[in-house]
């Protein structure tokens, strides 16, 4: 099945608003926002032009396979672009002769089980070059690489504050590969690169990679090393070991020459990377270095482990990304496995994995790509959470560490402590990459956060068997708090904030109550699998009771209010049911979901499926989860209209999840910036999968040990 699947995607027709190049973390996620690779410059995700040059030379004759089309080597032909789960695939012709392939891979494979983080954290994408002459004839064939400093340097960073230099590969690689590297001179920390939320980045630095003894150069004109390439000059220009000041287009570069094998293809390895320094993310006074960092103990030594790794990662990653797209296929056909093949390394690419030295273990952090750029969001997790529990639930176990540590205030021994006293869950832990937020600066969401974290934890309860993590630090009385808080604020929640805030204001939002209400039947949940039958028992009643007044108080005809307070002829997606199908719960009843998902089915547009009543907007995640306890005809629609605005969109960034269902050229946002894109959210396009495939064994009859 899978391998069917897999030559239906190759000849399937999804054009990505932007395709992903190099998208390991928060930190570099590169995408081209082209039809072709050569069309024009890549970019980062907050739509900055970075310079990726890409030539390559077989024999005398030059071609440009990416960026902008070089003086003297015209643009390859471009045969075709496939987007896979960790891979990006590029076919070109040169001169008609000659078939040259470029591959981007990004090691984002996940087994059943835990990650294997040595291999998911790698700070490199693999760049993988083949070449073959369709006639026979033998020629050599070499690549040029070359990159100017905006990985690593803000936009702002005058130019004598850039540097360049060389590594040498580790003195017992196996497999010896070395490294260039462009960054800023001052390396601090935490250096606010730009004016837009340090989305661009004054620290650590940008790498190209390439085997031990292969020309390179650094510090040095990128017009002047192109034109040598170009041309093959005898000598290259010298690199620069001073600043760049006066430099045109300052640039690190390689050339790595293809050797042919006995199949007659020629090959070479190249690798993207980012040696982010001795910190990912400082917690509360801490800096918690990358797991890479703790697992390798320097950049070089892990290229040299990604490299003598090649042949082993590539083929798990192959078949993680045959897995991918069989089982979304499956579930729901070639156009949902090619929206799964387009998210996952959005969704992975929003994570950073960290050591925590105090703990001895690894926590995991997500960054709120461009809506606001805090750490941790919660509710940004959840419309994440989807695809991060259908591969492995530990990795979203993982991610929850660092807020249930903050909210249950064991962050003293971190150095700089911030006392969190609120008696519901908190939103986030501060700005990416510091974890120093005072409780005052939370945004409060008091419902909707308790209500996730009581969701994610009781699942986690059920899918791992487990609630061992939970008794060990002794966080059972922060959940009862929160439980609590919500039996107290149910069915109607009042004035509050929900993650839909960027709508508008939404006092008594029928959508986030029932998502508490939920929550209430899921803390039952876990007060029975703590072996506490009496308080699950209440907790049950109390959910019922809400739910009971939700149906009567929300209930306008064939379909259910925005507000309670509001009229009949206001509604809004339910999105939250999804639960009630992951926790396997009767919360409410099945009459009350099916009646949404028939209103639904007469409000959906050829680009979405809206929000509510009040605009035109659409939210890919929000559209994904209803569909996932909708039934197969609904699921394909909402599929065919996500499908149809990413090909449509003229707004050619990082998947965008906030959209205009009416007008697919429009991409809403704050200023005139649209601003919700390239977000782990995308998460949300599992969720039927994860409805599907993983349903949950039922409720143990004896409390867990």
């Amino acid at each position: 099945m899978a391998a069917i699947l897999s030559l239906a995607l190759a000849a399937a027709g999804l054009r990505p608003p932007a395709v992903p190049i190099a998208v390991q973390d928060p930190m570099t996620h590169f995408w081209s926002p082209h039809d072709h690779l050569n069309d024009g410059w890549v970019q980062r995700w907050n739509g900055r032009e970075v310079q990726w040059q890409g030539l390559v030379r077989v024999g005398a004759a030059c071609w440009t396979w990416m960026g902008v089309e070089h003086e003297g080597c015209p643009n390859a032909q471009q045969k075709a672009v496939r987007v896979a789960a960790t891979a990006t695939y590029y076919s070109f012709s040169l001169g008609g002769d000659i078939e040259f392939n470029v591959t981007f891979r990004t090691a984002k494979a996940v087994e059943e089980g835990d990650v294997d983080y040595v291999m998911t954290s790698l700070p490199v994408t693999y760049v993988n070059y083949t070449a073959r002459n369709l006639l026979g004839q033998n020629h050599a064939v070499a690549v040029y690489f070359d990159s100017d400093a905006a990985p690593a340097v803000g936009a702002l960073l005058p130019l004598e504050q850039v540097k360049a230099r060389r590594a040498a590969a580790p003195a017992d690689s196996t497999v010896p590969y070395e490294y260039v590297a462009i960054g800023t001179a001052a390396q601090k920390f935490n250096s606010p690169g730009d004016l837009s939320l340090r989305n661009d980045y004054d620290w650590g630095w940008f790498t190209l990679g390439y085997p031990a003894g292969a020309r390179s150069g650094y510090g040095l004109s990128a017009v002047d090393a192109r034109a040598a390439f170009a041309t093959d000059a005898p000598a290259y220009p010298a690199d620069n070991n001073g600043t760049v000041f006066g430099i045109s287009r300052p640039c690190i570069y390689t050339v790595i020459e293809l050797k042919e094998g006995a199949d007659g293809v020629a090959r070479a390895l190249g690798f993207i990377g980012y040696d982010e320094g001795a910190a990912v993310i400082e917690y509360f006074g801490t800096a918690l270095p990358p797991y890479w960092l703790h697992a390798h103990g320097s950049f070089g030594a892990a290229l040299n482990y990604a490299a003598a790794h090649a042949g082993g990662i590539a083929a798990r990653c192959d078949a993680f990304d045959a897995r991918v797209a069989g089982e979304m296929g499956e579930v729901g056909g070639v156009k949902y496995a090619e929206l799964g093949g387009l998210g996952w390394r959005q969704v992975y690419g929003g994570l950073a994995a960290a050591w925590n030295p105090v703990t001895k273990e690894i926590w995991m952090f997500l960054k709120e790509i461009s809506s606001a750029g805090d750490v941790s969001t919660v509710d940004v997790i959840y419309p994440a959470a989807p695809a991060l529990l259908y591969y492995s639930p530990e990795l979203l176990r993982k991610l929850l560490l660092p807020l249930m540590s903050y909210a249950n205030n064991s962050n003293a021994v971190y150095g700089t402590p911030h006392p969190y006293t609120r008696e519901y869950a908190p939103h986030h832990l501060g700005h990416w990459p510091v974890c120093d937020l005072p409780e005052i600066l939370q945004e409060n969401m008091p419902v909707e956060e308790s209500a996730n974290m009581i969701l994610f934890i009781a699942y986690l309860a059920r899918a791992q068997n487990s609630t061992a993590w939970m008794d060990e630090a002794k966080y059972w009385p922060l959940l009862d708090t929160w439980a609590a808080y919500l039996a107290a604020h149910l069915p109607d929640p009042g004035k509050q904030l929900c993650t839909d805030d960027f709508e508008g204001p939404s006092p008594h939002n029928t959508n986030l109550a029932l998502k508490g209400v939920i929550a209430l039947d899921a803390h039952a949940q876990l007060l029975s699998l703590r072996g506490k039958a009496a308080a699950a028992a209440n907790y049950t009643h109390i959910a019922r009771a809400c739910a009971a007044n939700w149906t009567a108080q929300a209930t306008a005809g064939d379909h259910t209010k925005l507000q309670f307070d509001s009229d009949a002829s206001t509604w809004s997606l339910k999105y939250n049911f999804l639960w009630q199908e992951l926790l396997r719960t009767t919360t409410f009843e099945q009459g009350v979901l099916d009646a949404e998902v028939s209103f639904y089915r007469t409000k959906i547009m050829r680009y979405g499926l809206p929000m509510d009543n009040r605009h035109g907007y659409g939210k890919h995640d929000w559209s994904m989860w209803a569909a996932g306890f909708g039934d197969r005809p609904f699921f394909d629609a909402v599929v065919d209209t996500v499908y149809e605005f990413l090909g449509a969109t003229q707004n050619r960034y990082a998947w965008p999840d906030w959209t205009r269902i009416d007008r697919p050229d429009v991409v809403p946002g704050y200023l005139g910036l649209a601003v919700f894109r390239g977000r782990p959210v995308v998460g949300g396009v599992w969720a039927r999968l994860l409805a599907v495939k993983k349903p949950l064994p039922p409720m143990p009859p004896v409390p867990l040990k």
